[in-house]
């Protein structure tokens, strides 16, 4: 899926949805801070490569970002809730993460990576008093920005956690989620320099997050 479809699909669902606020019972609106754990997740493939200067193939991987290492930071971010039902919940996230990279294929060290998403999903929410399980996922845009270039795409993210109700206006909210985005093997992380030719493959950034928030409860009470 091309960045702009990516964009536009997130987008017309965010409006879709909207009209939800309306009928909503609750709002929630929490500041997230967290802490992500990249990784990329790898399906091997054969593919030729334009070896530009520096460029190392790193041992003997055939997956075009063997060699990319990315360092964990932390995240932040900010999640709106719209409670249609006692146990569903809409959502909408924004979070962000600026972290930094080696490559080694191409002897770039040390290289700011600055990783948004944009989000709109919906989680279950079991309401056990004070304490509140809850399992959901979403779907939307990425946007991934490296020195010289960005790039977008869509992304999805399975997220669990657990809610700890304080009163009935505030509550602590803990989540995992892992971020799934497919990478361009000719965008600006795929090939920095430009020089790099592919014959097919997927490869995708894996950023599992875990965060804490304290989420502001606004509107009619649920039980």
């Amino acid at each position: 899926m091309t960045s702009t479809s990516a964009r536009f699909l997130t987008l017309t669902l965010a409006g879709l949805l909207l009209p939800t606020l309306a009928a909503a019972q609750q709002v929630e609106i929490t500041p997230l801070l967290g802490f992500g754990v990249l990784d990329i997740a790898e399906e091997n493939h054969s593919f030729d490569r334009t070896r530009g200067p520096g460029y190392q193939r790193g041992h003997g991987e055939d997956n075009f970002l063997h060699g990319v290492d990315i360092d964990e930071e932390p995240s932040f971010g900010l999640l709106v809730g719209l409670s249609v039902s006692r146990h569903t919940q809409i959502e909408f996230l924004y979070s962000r993460q600026d972290t930094t990279f080696d490559d080694r294929r191409f002897e770039l060290f040390d290289r700011d990576m600055d990783i948004e998403y944009l989000h709109v999903g919906a989680v279950y929410e079991w309401t056990f008093e004070r304490v509140r399980p809850f399992v959901g996922g979403s779907i939307g845009s990425t946007r991934i920005s490296v020195p010289g270039g960005s790039e977008n795409a869509f992304s999805v993210s399975p997220t669990g956690g657990l809610k700890v109700l304080l009163n009935d206006r505030t509550a602590l909210r803990f989540t995992g989620r892992l971020f799934l985005t497919p990478i361009e093997e000719n965008g600006p992380l795929g090939c920095p320099t430009g020089e790099c030719q592919g014959r097919g493959g997927e490869e995708a950034l894996a950023d599992l997050q875990f965060s804490v928030g304290l989420t502001f409860r606004l509107g009619r009470p649920r039980g």
